[in-house]
């Protein structure tokens, strides 16, 4: 009111600036010039609290009347505070509208009516609403002067101020000013803040720079702090820490934070913990520290968290993962790298570069370009949204494309800050190999290449996925967010930005070329990548391998990689290299060359040191060039993955004499490969993985496979000309654990060359009488040894696809309970019902049984957890154990189904009893239709369903 607006209302205006409150009053704030309505309903929702001071003369005030009016009615629909000051008036004569409310507000009626504005009704509603106001907020209390018990105006006035500060803790924090896609991980933390353990909780919010932990932190601290006694924020835990006194002035500013703004004396960090621990003891608080990289500085700056109050919560922003797992008890919350979905990325990038949520029509693709650069990522969003305001198209065209190369430099700095946290030079040294080279790459072979002496790149994988540097998706292929990658490739550069020759790694292939072009290499160099791919080169495709008619015109010399001793990773795809390869690198550790040009490996090559060699698609007719195998000094010893898949001139695999540590042999599609060398057997303890898929020239396998003691994975699918089957393969071999063999004819009689072995094979008396018939025609024919084969306890994976096994042949395949089998593929045989064996595999999850159009039933006992029959004709009912939600069903095209057990079951409506079609609502059915009619819509609602939840 007026009565006391330049006077205790001042005092207390100044009192609550002086404090920190960004504090509204309205004769500073509103021109008397506009309408007074429309600007409070501006400033007051843009307010958390309101601050009324009750005079002798504030009822006289029309504008404080219709004000408080407005304020009571954001206090109902929000979290609006509302505090009462009672300045030389009684709270009673408020709430009752006594004496001089009274009087003022028989005034103010007088007024209207004398003024003839507006009707009688208006100006009663008016007046009802100051009325009803005036009683609620009286009736909240306050504060109130005459209990000053000295009456001093100033005591009074830092009451209140100790009021609003008790109501309102302080929320200080600068955040960025658009807050896009952040909802889900508020409502997260915010959930566990609100509903997590009653005792002391700790949360870590995790990920990698640049993704908006400290956003994320600071508001959920300005959200969640109303709900603690007090609380505080420290920001750049670590970076703070360093400083001189750094741990002595976090934990001033803690105490201070917590204690409203009071300071205490402390001369020590271990004087300041044992204060911590008296502040906290008596207070339910909510602490923040950010960016903490080690778990001592928790402990230095808190002490234990022990000492604190019951229910309170330190939330602590991370980029390291490692500490956190020392608390087990501890919640994590991830942020991933691409945190922001396609919308929410539009929409931050587009208020920063047009504060609009929408770009211009001709600025669209643009900004979908930039989208795609960003990855989801906030900073990149936010930055480049700032780069990009206010510039025209052909800005953004050049900008766009500098950044093909060369990243933004606030993007890259902040970036390089998780990377340059990186404790070892071996982790280092590792997230820039994968950022080079490895990026989409399987694990495992990312850490057989990699584990030479002194380093364990497993340990080093862990460290940078702790780091948010790094993730390994479900199929376990590396991935790295792709600004993550670009932060790694430019830190290379920036070490040699004009002299390609003297980087450590060079995976540009203009880069790559020019440097062997030129010969210029030198022994920095540790991997190199040449990127030449097959566009151009493929004369032709046959089915999924590839033959070559003439070869990419780049031709470079062998001399060109003189120089680089240190070479381990190549990858030169579809190059001609001339010379001879005496002085080729030693050290190679990995060698990609798909499309190798030679029909054979020169015995100059060195090879001793690799582990990878990966040679698909080339012309290779051998492995080694002549008969016999090298000499001791050509064995290699630490090669453990070969692959010479789509090799399609391949006849023969090497001597496996010579690879004694092999532990995967890939020959995929080699379509020329007759046999594979006896010497396989010699890996027994070292093969695990063997695949041969599409191999449609291999007539045998050689015995030998029998003796790998820890083969798991066997694929012999697609080859067509198998005629024998040793028994030994499928169940000698007690390690395997995923056996695949489609497309092979294993239920009939099939075609082989006369003298095949036949008797030898027979295990019993009907197979060699069968077997006896098949030599006495004239096509000489030989019966595969499937129908009493049994299969290793271990096996998770099997998949017989196509095989034309029939009820007969596959009878005899034995299966036992006890089976690891988990996933089983017997789609397109032509079986008409389950064997009791494989009904009763209690591990089985996963059944495959699409195309097999003479199967009738399907009965599985419970634990399965998907069943696909799409398009099996001829089926009719499928019986799941356990709940029906629990299995997943694809049945699309299996026109005769009418059953499902726990699920539907379909019925001709003529045999429908009567209370049932009541239920159904199929009122005077039988009476309407005459018999022919009910057979016809009988048929036509072939598809009805009953619901069993719907018949009682």
């Amino acid at each position: 009111g007026i009565d006391t607006r330049f006077t205790f209302t001042d005092h207390l205006y100044t009192a609550l600036v002086g404090a920190g409150w960004n504090t509204f009053r309205d004769e500073e704030e509103i021109d008397r010039g506009e309408e007074i309505e429309l600007e409070l309903k501006k400033a007051i929702p843009d307010s958390r609290c309101s601050v009324v001071v009750f005079s002798e003369n504030y009822a006289s005030s029309v504008w404080c009347l219709d004000e408080l009016v407005m304020i009571m009615e954001r206090r109902r629909t929000s979290n609006h505070v509302v505090i009462p000051v009672f300045y030389h008036v009684d709270p009673s004569v408020v709430r009752y509208q006594q004496g001089s409310f009274g009087k003022a507000l028989a005034t103010q009626e007088e007024r209207f009516k004398a003024r003839k504005r507006g009707s009688e009704d208006d100006w009663r509603e008016r007046t009802k609403g100051w009325r009803e106001a005036l009683k609620n907020a009286a009736g909240l209390g306050g504060l109130d002067l005459k209990n000053q018990a000295d009456r001093y105006e100033s005591k009074f006035i830092q009451k209140i101020v100790e009021d609003v500060d008790s109501k309102l803790p302080h929320t200080h924090l600068s955040i960025p000013q658009y807050l896009v896609g952040i909802d889900y991980q508020l409502e997260s933390i915010s959930s566990w803040l609100k509903n997590g353990p009653s005792d002391i909780g700790i949360m870590a919010i995790w990920g990698t720079a640049g993704i908006g932990k400290t956003t994320i932190a600071k508001r959920v601290f300005d959200l969640n702090l109303g709900s603690f006694d007090a609380g505080s924020f420290l920001e750049n835990v670590t970076k703070t820490s360093k400083e001189s006194h750094g741990i002595l002035g976090l934990q001033k500013q803690l105490i201070s934070e917590i204690l409203m703004g009071k300071k205490r004396k402390i001369r020590s960090a271990d004087e300041g913990v044992w204060k911590i621990r008296q502040v906290m003891a008596r207070k339910r608080v909510l602490i923040v520290l950010d960016d903490v990289e080690e778990e001592d500085l928790v402990t230095q700056i808190l002490g234990t968290q022990k000492w604190f109050c019951k229910g309170s919560k330190i939330v602590i922003t991370t980029r390291d993962r490692q500490f956190i797992r020392a608390h087990r008890d501890d919640k994590i919350h991830k942020v991933p790298v691409d945190t922001l979905l396609e919308a929410p990325s539009l929409k931050l990038f587009c208020m920063h570069a047009f504060e609009e949520e929408d770009p211009p029509e001709n600025y669209r693709e643009l900004t979908n370009r930039v989208l795609a650069h960003c990855g989801g990522l906030p900073l990149a969003l936010r930055t480049l949204g700032r780069l990009l305001s206010c510039q025209s198209l052909y800005e953004w065209e050049r900008t766009l494309e500098n950044l093909k190369t060369i990243p933004e430099r606030d993007i890259q700095k902040k970036l390089e800050i998780s990377y340059n946290s990186l404790k070892s030079d071996f982790d280092k040294n590792l997230f820039l190999d994968i950022a080079c080279f490895f990026v989409g790459k399987d694990k495992n072979l990312v850490v057989k290449i990699l584990d030479e002496r002194d380093f364990c790149p497993l340990r080093g994988i862990e460290n940078l996925k702790d780091r948010g540097l790094l993730s390994v998706d479900k199929n376990n292929k590396l991935r790295m967010h792709q600004l993550l990658q670009q932060m790694g490739r430019e830190l290379i550069r920036q070490k040699e930005p004009n002299e390609l020759g003297k980087r450590c790694r060079l995976w540009h292939h203009e880069d790559s070329f020019n440097v062997l072009k030129e010969n210029t290499g030198t022994r920095a160099i540790r991997g190199l990548d040449l990127g030449l791919h097959m566009e151009g080169n493929l004369a032709n495709q046959h089915g999924s391998g590839y033959a070559f008619s003439n070869w990419n015109e780049v031709q470079l010399k062998t001399s060109s990689f003189t120089m680089m001793s240190e070479l381990r990773l190549l990858l030169i795809n579809y190059v001609q290299l001339t010379g001879g390869y005496e002085k080729f690198p030693r050290k190679l550790r990995w060698l990609c060359w798909h499309g190798f040009p030679l029909t054979s490996i020169p015995t100059d090559f060195p090879l001793e040191s690799l582990v990878v060699i990966d040679m698909r698609n080339s012309h290779l007719t051998r492995f080694w060039n002549g008969t016999k195998a090298p000499s001791t000094d050509h064995v290699l010893r630490f090669l453990k993955i070969l692959n010479l898949s789509h090799c399609q001139r391949l006849s023969e695999t090497p001597d496996f004499s010579i690879l004694p540590n092999l532990e995967k042999l890939i020959l995929k599609e080699c379509y020329s490969l007759l046999e594979v060398h006896e010497s396989i057997g010699h890996l027994e303890t070292r093969l695990v993985l063997l695949n041969l898929n599409g191999c449609k020239s291999l007539k045998e396998l050689p015995r030998a496979i029998g003796r790998l003691k820890v083969l798991e994975t066997l694929i012999i699918s697609g080859c067509s000309s198998l005629d024998h089957l040793p028994r030994e393969i499928i169940s000698m071999i007690a390690s395997l654990t995923k056996f695949l063999a489609d497309d092979i004819n294993l239920g009939v009689l099939v075609p082989t060359p006369k003298g095949v072995r036949l008797q030898e094979e027979a295990t019993s008396q009907e197979e060699a009488t069968l077997q006896e018939e098949a030599t006495s025609q004239e096509a000489q024919i030989v019966y595969l040894q499937i129908r009493q084969a049994s299969f290793p306890f271990n096996i998770i994976e099997l998949s017989l696809v196509d095989c034309n096994l029939s009820d007969d042949a596959f009878s005899g395949i034995k299966f036992d309970n006890r089976f690891s089998l988990k996933t089983l593929d017997l789609s397109g045989n032509p079986i008409s019902f389950l064997p009791d064996s494989i009904k009763s595999l209690i591990s089985l999850k996963s059944l495959r049984l699409e195309h097999c159009r003479r199967l009738k039933s399907v009965e599985m006992q419970s634990g399965i957890r998907r069943l696909d029959v799409h398009d099996c004709t001829a089926l009719e009912r499928i019986s799941v154990g356990g709940p029906r939600e629990e299995c997943r069903i694809n049945s699309l095209g299996c026109e005769q189904l009418v059953e499902i057990t726990n699920h539907f079951k379909l019925e001709p409506l003529e045999n429908v009893d009567a209370e049932t079609a009541n239920h159904l609502q199929l009122y005077g059915l039988q009476s309407t239709l005459d018999r022919e009619m009910t057979t016809s819509f009988a048929f036509a609602c072939n598809f009805f369903t009953l619901q069993q939840d719907d018949i009682s």
